[in-house]
């Protein structure tokens, strides 16, 4: 079993209502802003990249890309990211 060293959780972001994934994109993006691994990271990293990325998503297609990208950061950094 994995051992985590931290968790963002993201359970509170609301759900994709009729293909509106703005808020979600919102909800998901400042709870990664607030935490202190993305403060870790520091400008510059791949993990801030992705978040940039997914604040300009227009479409859900490109915000499940760059969430891919974050998580695949996270589970480097043995971050357990929770959605559900």
């Amino acid at each position: 079993m994995p051992v985590w060293l931290d968790e963002i959780n993201l359970t509170h972001a609301p759900e994709i209502v009729d293909g509106d994934f703005g808020p979600r994109r919102n909800a998901f993006v400042e709870a990664i802003k607030a935490s202190e691994w993305y403060e870790i990271h520091g400008e510059g990293s791949t993990l801030h990249w992705y978040v940039r990325e997914i604040e300009d998503a227009q479409v859900i297609s490109d915000f499940a890309l760059y969430m891919e990208g974050v998580y695949n950061v996270a589970d480097e950094d043995r971050v357990w990211i929770k959605t559900l």
